[in-house]
């Protein structure tokens, strides 16, 4: 049986900004995989009549950025997603990152008319390298008509999501900064605490490995990938996600998951705790 899931990765000037587009086809299912929170935002545009999430009737077309919970669409589902990196959602709006965090916002909340004509736009587009040339266009145009952001503080971001046992005291005084500088810059860019930050980096490089190497047990791939023992892990996955890691394991068991794509590759090796 084909995977429901389709993925265009971006061309090289993007590539600073968005990790992907993807569509996710599965129309004949009743119950959807678990979504997981991350760092990331993603923008998403449903073909037909919108789900539910967690019992919330979705609008057609809306931003997510899941820091808080596992969420799971309610039945049947098809859509087309934007994943945006990151902390890279503050280069294409000028809302604050802290006051989308954790939220769903329909998109012409987040880019007013833009938000509205671009869902419109992908409604009447069925191909999806044709939907994703036209997110490309208004991710670039987005960007160009952005706020003025250093895109210097990416690499900060990058560091840290990709090595996210480093202290948070070591990474501000490479940087020669306070931590209390470090916190205020990084909430403003990635609209969380470094901390939390740093735990849900390293939850998700735990379940993107499962995912894609299902071989590969979970309890082991969070010891390699830093977690003290199994019960740091399961506390730790208890309290970003609601859920125990057994029981998320047990609902992808077989099945496809929204991680059938891998991210880019890690920059270096794990730091220490």
């Amino acid at each position: 049986m084909p995977l429901p899931t389709q993925w265009i990765t971006p061309p090289a000037d993007l590539t600073p900004y968005i990790n992907s587009v993807w569509r996710w086809d599965d129309r004949a299912a009743t119950e959807q995989p678990v979504y997981l929170p991350g760092v990331g935002a993603e923008c998403f545009f449903h073909h037909g009549t919108p789900p539910s999430l967690d019992g919330r009737r979705l609008p057609r077309a809306y931003l997510l950025f899941n820091t808080g919970r596992a969420l799971r669409f309610d039945g049947p589902v098809c859509f087309t997603a934007l994943r945006i990196r990151a902390g890279r959602l503050r280069h294409l709006t000028s809302m604050p990152a802290e006051a989308l965090c954790d939220g769903l916002l329909p998109l012409e909340a987040v880019w007013g008319d833009a938000g509205s004509i671009l869902a419109e736009r992908l409604a009447a587009i069925a191909p999806l390298q044709s939907q994703a040339d036209v997110l490309f266009d208004f991710v670039r145009e987005m960007r160009r008509h952005g706020p003025d952001i250093d895109g210097a503080f990416d690499t900060v971001l990058d560091t840290l999501y990709y090595n996210p046992n480093l202290r948070i005291q070591t990474l501000a005084d490479r940087l020669g900064w306070s931590r209390r500088s470090l916190e205020r810059r990084f909430a403003a860019a990635a609209g969380l605490p470094p901390k939390r930050f740093a735990r849900l980096a390293r939850m998700q490089h735990v379940f993107r490995r499962v995912a894609l190497s299902p071989d590969d047990g979970v309890f082991e791939s969070a010891l390699d990938i830093g977690y003290f023992d199994q019960a740091h892990f399961i506390h730790e996955v208890e309290d970003l996600t609601t859920c125990t890691p057994a029981r998320i394991v047990a609902q992808w068991q077989g099945k496809p998951t929204f991680y059938n794509h891998p991210s880019r590759p890690p920059v270096g090796a794990w730091d220490g705790a």
